[in-house]
């Protein structure tokens, strides 16, 4: 936060902001990102490249601009980031994510996604992917989607695969005054594999809320020594699904347990834990 975009762009004299930083540095190449406060926005990457942070005193905050903080535009392009925490983006923008919008290839590993919101149609209060995604030893807490369809509070993937290993979603929410689903994750025409991870107190509300934690359409979800507990759906009309929601979404379950999970219907509600309709389910050691 000390530098300047006149220096060198070294560990002595670095850059000051990651937006420059990133129109620098070559292709492959690595942003070492020093412990601060960075008020990043609007970033855009066409090439590949790893944003390396120092923990939880490396902050990348999108001050609410409307915008994604980064957006990858091209399917070749590469982006790894490590240990930093990205708080306050926020996108007005539809198809987009309030941290990141994803074209490309994104790895994540050690890093918080805190209080991030998108209020765009078919958005994503953190992520809004159609390329790979692979999330590691992560934390989503507290991102929001709000919009007359609101589908994916933290994560919305289309048409993708993703994997996510040993993270943490926590009171994300999906508020809409139509339809609502998925208040942590929304998956459509793709593969999402979870394993060791936690899913705790999400939420979606509307006139129709389908999944508080995920809800899937069209593809495959495996999910592995993974616990489910007090998420909720809220629909003034039907919610179904206060956990899982799968519709034509094939579920493989084991060793997880679904505990505490609650669905809220005005006229119907349904499944409290899961719901499933047109798709297999396969539960092995798991309650």
């Amino acid at each position: 936060t000390n530098g300047n975009n006149d220096n060198l762009g070294d560990k002595q004299h670095p850059f000051r902001s990651l937006y420059y930083a990133m129109g620098h540095v070559a292709t492959f190449g690595t942003i070492h990102i020093l412990d601060g406060t960075y008020r990043e926005n609007s970033i855009l990457l066409n090439s590949s490249v790893k944003i390396i942070g120092n923990g939880a005193k490396t902050i990348i905050d999108g001050g609410a601009s409307g915008k994604p903080i980064i957006t990858i535009t091209k399917r070749d392009s590469f982006l790894t980031v490590k240990s930093i925490t990205f708080r306050n983006g926020r996108s007005d923008i539809e198809k987009s994510g309030g941290v990141l919008h994803n074209y490309g290839k994104v790895n994540v590993t050690d890093c918080k996604f805190i209080s991030n919101k998108a209020r765009g149609n078919s958005s994503a209060g953190a992520i809004y992917s159609t390329g790979e995604v692979n999330i590691t030893n992560c934390e989503f807490i507290n991102n929001t989607l709000t919009h007359t369809n609101a589908e994916g509070g933290a994560l919305r993937l289309i048409n993708n695969t993703t994997n996510i290993i040993n993270s943490n979603f926590t009171e994300n929410r999906a508020v809409a005054t139509n339809s609502s689903g998925g208040g942590a994750i929304y998956m459509q025409d793709g593969s999402l594999t979870i394993k060791a991870s936690t899913f705790k107190s999400n939420k979606a509300t509307g006139k129709t809320a389908l999944g508080g934690a995920i809800k899937g359409i069209y593809g495959n979800l495996v999910v592995t020594s993974t616990n489910f507990k007090d998420n909720v759906v809220n629909g003034t009309d039907y919610g179904i699904g206060g956990a899982i929601n799968s519709l034509a979404t094939g579920v493989y379950l084991n060793l997880s347990t679904i505990e505490s999970n609650k669905a809220y219907g005005g006229v119907t509600s349904a499944a409290g834990a899961l719901y499933t309709q047109y798709a297999a389910v396969m539960a092995y050691s798991s309650v």
